[in-house]
């Protein structure tokens, strides 16, 4: 359900992946050197962006459903053996709540997309080595 109004929502977003070392601000589009930096020490090659909060670019259920869903995305995160971070989706306006997600390292754009589906998300993030985050649609 892409479209103009929602993607840019989601292209005026700061994705930040909070590592035990460091914390990166990423932006779609644009390439983070330092995050591809700590890619390659982990010898990642593919990278996303995702969250189960707020499905169908709705606000709704309040808190404690948004942490339920991402409970259960967690959960098929570590069925699938993913390496991954938390994250803080936060829209640059401040007109949207701040979302909690994962990056999820070594996961497939296919399977992404997949995941992003199956909790009724419109979008996600992926990305390779460079570190450059590209937003994607489920089709939803």
């Amino acid at each position: 359900m892409k479209d103009a109004v929602l993607e840019a929502a989601f292209r005026a977003t700061t994705y930040s992946v909070e590592t035990p070392a460091e914390s990166f601000d990423l932006v779609i589009d644009s390439p983070h050197a330092g995050f591809a930096r700590f890619l390659q020490t982990l010898d990642c090659r593919e990278w996303g962006v995702i969250t189960a909060h707020n499905p169908g670019g709705r606000i709704g259920g309040g808190s404690e459903e948004n942490e339920a869903r991402n409970t259960a995305l967690v959960r098929e995160i570590r069925k699938n053996g993913w390496r991954f971070y938390p994250t803080r989706h936060r829209a640059d306006r401040g007109d949207w709540p701040v979302e909690a997600g994962f990056c999820v390292l070594d996961a497939p754009l296919d399977a992404l997309r997949l995941l992003a589906s199956r909790f009724s998300q419109l979008a996600f993030v992926h990305g390779e080595g460079d570190a450059r985050p590209r937003l994607y649609w489920t089709g939803k």
